[in-house]
């Protein structure tokens, strides 16, 4: 958790300091908006660190800054996040801050007229959320948890880890960002002498089969 808020909370931080300048100008508290994919937000491990983070920093919560929270409570992100990032701006918060990288895609032109900090995203500069990782343009800035060079040295530390390991499986769910992730497995495993066994799944149900298949397994017949 403390990992996860140190990088978000240096972006958010470095906002608040600005935003602390114009809030005291005005005679308002700076607006925090966070979109949080699943219920309850208030459990979220994000935002939960991103308090404790802000907290340490000295900020404090209704006092020096306040949390419009908006959460997707079970629908899928990629539908609700461009309603919900639309409300955020409406209400007039000064940023918001993704707390997953799930629908921000989706909801980027509804969230354009704020800046908005990634706590998590999944190849952004592919997905066309920034120009690149160095200088992410635009109004999107934040941390990228999931590319290319992340997934390669996972596949090289597994077979560090398993020395003669020559095949690897992977659950693969329905979607864009899946699909990026099963590429970057599927070069690292070539690339190391492995092969990469991709077993699609479309949800908790199909996890008993797909470890079977896994392990070559055949499943038994039903009884």
């Amino acid at each position: 958790m403390r990992r996860i808020g140190l990088a978000v909370v240096l972006a958010v931080s470095l906002m608040l300091a600005l935003l602390a300048v114009e809030a005291q100008q005005a005679a308002k508290i700076p607006r925090i908006g966070l979109l949080v994919s699943g219920p309850p937000p208030g459990d979220h491990i994000c935002v939960l660190a991103l308090r404790r983070g802000l907290a340490d920093l000295g900020y404090v919560e209704g006092q020096t800054y306040v949390f419009e929270i908006r959460s997707t409570q079970g629908a899928r992100a990629e539908q609700a996040f461009p309603h919900l990032g639309a409300e955020l701006v409406k209400h007039g918060v000064d940023m918001i801050v993704s707390v997953t990288g799930i629908g921000l895609v989706e909801a980027k032109r509804a969230m354009a007229t704020v800046p908005v900090v990634m706590a998590v995203s999944e190849h952004p500069v592919e997905r066309g959320l920034i120009a690149s990782l160095a200088r992410p343009g635009g109004n999107i800035t934040g941390l990228a948890t999931f590319t290319d060079e992340i997934f390669s040295k996972r596949v090289q530390i597994l077979a560090e880890a398993l020395p003669g390991v020559s095949r690897v499986a992977v659950l693969r769910l329905p979607g864009t960002v899946n699909d990026l992730i099963v590429r970057d497995l599927e070069t690292a495993a070539q690339r190391l002498g492995m092969k990469l066994q991709v077993i699609e799944v479309q949800g908790a149900e199909d996890l008993p089969a797909a470890f079977l298949r896994a392990f070559g397994v055949a499943r038994r017949p039903p009884c």
